[in-house]
């Protein structure tokens, strides 16, 4: 069986789409993390234009079967992150 990518969560960065990753893996749920534009941010409308780079969030993804799972460690995660990051 092949398992489907499903989208988990919307990160700010790399860095934290790889430090919930790691959560996860440390759990024994793989996931990986894209980047993708963030469409949010009024300056993403305009960066390109001026030849800059568009801000990005990166989304973690992981297998269906396992988002159940993932979604308990992500809120776990996430109440343990200190306000502010």
């Amino acid at each position: 069986m092949h398992d489907e990518p499903v989208p988990l969560y919307r990160a700010s960065g790399s860095l934290e789409a790889e430090e919930l990753c790691g959560l996860l893996r440390e759990n024994g749920i793989r996931c990986n993390h894209v980047p993708v534009p963030d469409n949010d941010d009024p300056r993403a409308a305009t960066a390109g234009l001026l030849g800059g780079m568009t801000p990005e969030k990166e989304t973690v993804f992981v297998n269906k079967p396992d988002l159940h799972a993932a979604a308990a460690l992500l809120a776990d995660w996430q109440r343990s992150e200190p306000e502010g990051t």
